[in-house]
């Protein structure tokens, strides 16, 4: 039995994607997303707490929507986790943890500032319930 090695989140990227082309002619988009939460401080109130993870597209799908991973846009991926590891010039051991993306879907472009935000009539949230 495999075990199990899946996340899939919601974010907006950070900055703009960049492209990469393996020596092969593989693309590579790489990209960190920022995922916003919150949570109580130490008084009791609720703070934003965002968390950022780097992301890594593979293949056709890289080329194909690089142009469109701009900065302040959401998408949600699935994938899973991957830890790098190395040492450096000193020996000194380093890892990071990214997220290979399987899947990625764009969920909308940003709204320009310059334009009235769209009327809802959803209520708004309580300020005791984190987003």
């Amino acid at each position: 039995m495999s075990d199990l090695n899946s996340v899939c989140f919601t974010g907006n990227l950070t900055k703009q994607a960049e492209l990469k082309t393996t020596s092969g002619g593989c693309s590579i988009s790489e990209f960190t997303l920022a995922c916003n939460g919150s949570e109580k401080d130490k008084e009791g109130k609720w703070v934003e707490r965002p968390d950022f993870f780097d992301c890594k597209l593979i293949g056709k799908r890289a080329a194909a929507l690089n142009q469109y991973l701009t900065q302040g846009q959401k998408v949600s991926v699935e994938g899973r986790l991957r830890q790098d590891r190395w040492k450096d010039n000193d020996g000194n051991n380093h890892y990071r943890i990214r997220i290979v993306v399987d899947n990625l879907v764009l969920c909308g472009g940003r709204k320009p500032e310059h334009t009235a935000p769209e009327s809802s009539s959803m209520p708004e949230p309580d300020d005791d319930i984190p987003m």
